[in-house]
């Protein structure tokens, strides 16, 4: 419980996807059980769309792309993919950012994949979506999709401290959704002296959009924990903490949220990290569905966990069908500045001393610089988190497999919306 799962390539995988650096930072399980992995991969000159795709015991499936392995120039710049998600037929959507020559701005977007790995040409003609949006820099790090088929995106859009947070709504076909405020685009505004940005987000049961990320509103110098609520049609649901924001100060100084995930009684739980005085640690909030902290979690609604001996950032988040909360990310030691980091809490919030004797597990991966991003939790309880790891030279895409010991008896149907139902 905790330990490196042996049977998936002695625990690990890394992949070279091209000749310099790739780096992983989105991952997503498929119903049948093979993992895909987004990120970039650099020629030398810039960095292109990067997919790997793994079989169920950690070896490239050759039956994706080039051996395993996918990589899309979508402009002539820099370009990364930060998220991903599944639908029911096994497409594969990839979001994130392109660099627009003729205008010299990045732009957001949207990629989908057949499940082979070919770009889908039924998606906006070439299965691309790219947006400009106000003539200004934007990113996508956060997609999902909704029981109805369409793909909402968040990231940010703006320059310097006027960046906002950002959310694009497309049809089935790439199409923009017009019934989303109006354009397919909402531009949310919630700090007017410093930038906002949305990293993850969840679609509610009724429809409703919860997104997470980081704000400066309204103490103006520090990032905090964002959580806001948008209704169906883009607009802020002001049932939501009374505006549909909530920012929430964790720590000493600068607090940053990167995922999310919904329990089945609607509490909403965000992890990211916060600064203690002297680094960074694993943070984790949890919200009740009108907004406010939930305060049975940690007595106070949020907690600060330090995994490493130094700074640790979280990435990625899921809860287990009992209702335990896995975090992951990265964690530094004073000698390694970067090492995977998984960390298990129980209902309450406190750690689960079940899961690696004090419910943290750190993992060298590389003996160099490693960072883990996305994370899932298999239907067999067996816990996955991707990212990147240094070789020597540069990064490679690489995959943990750890043991859950939870998931005993649980049936799991896969919906479209990327969460895993019980």
């Amino acid at each position: 419980n905790g330990t490196l799962d042996k049977t998936f390539n002695t625990g690990r995988a890394l992949t070279v996807v091209g000749a310099l650096n790739d780096e992983g930072h989105a991952t997503a399980l498929q119903a049948d059980g093979k993992i895909v992995v987004g990120g970039y991969s650099s020629n030398g000159t810039n960095t292109d769309f990067a997919l790997a795709r793994y079989s169920s015991d950690g070896s490239l499936d050759t039956t994706f792309g080039n051996n395993g392995k996918v990589t899309t120039a979508i402009g002539t710049g820099a370009e990364t993919i930060y998220a991903l998600t599944i639908q029911a037929d096994g497409k594969i959507i990839a979001a994130g950012t392109t660099f627009a020559a003729a205008s010299g701005i990045y732009n957001a977007a949207v990629v989908r994949y057949n499940p082979d790995g070919s770009l889908d040409t039924s998606f906006d003609n070439d299965g691309i979506v790219r947006m400009a949006v106000g003539g200004v820099d934007s990113y996508l790090s956060a997609v999902t999709i909704q029981p109805d088929g369409k793909i909402i995106a968040g990231g940010q859009t703006g320059v310097g401290s006027a960046r906002n947070s950002l959310f694009i709504r497309v049809n089935a076909n790439g199409s923009p959704d017009n019934s989303f405020d109006g354009d397919g685009i909402a531009v949310i505004q919630v700090s007017t002296v410093d930038s906002d940005s949305i990293n993850g987000i969840v679609i509610q049961p009724d429809g409703k959009i919860v997104a997470v990320g980081n704000s400066s509103f309204p103490i103006g110098s520090n990032n905090q924990f964002l959580v806001l609520r948008l209704t169906s049609s883009g607009t802020l649901d002001t049932t939501f903490d009374a505006d549909g924001i909530n920012t929430t100060i964790i720590g000493s100084a600068q607090s940053y949220a990167f995922a999310a995930a919904l329990q089945s009684d609607g509490k909403i739980v965000v992890a990211g990290n916060a600064f203690n005085g002297t680094n960074n640690d694993f943070a984790v909030a949890r919200y009740n569905a009108n907004g406010s902290l939930d305060t049975s979690f940690d007595t106070d609604g949020f907690l600060m966990t330090a995994v490493g001996n130094n700074s640790d950032v979280a990435r990625g988040l899921a809860i287990q069908p009992d209702g335990r909360i896995v975090v992951g990310g990265r964690s530094d030691t004073v000698t390694t500045l970067g090492e995977f980091g998984v960390v298990r809490y129980n209902t309450n919030g406190t750690l689960d001393t079940t899961f690696s004797g004090d419910g943290k597990v750190v993992t060298d991966i590389s003996g160099k610089q490693d960072e883990g991003f996305g994370l899932f939790i298999q239907p067999d309880g067996k816990i996955l988190l991707a990212g990147s790891a240094q070789n020597g030279v540069n990064y490679d895409f690489v995959v943990a497999r750890y043991e859950g010991g939870s998931a005993v008896n649980c049936s799991y149907n896969f919906n479209p919306t990327g969460q895993t139902v019980v």
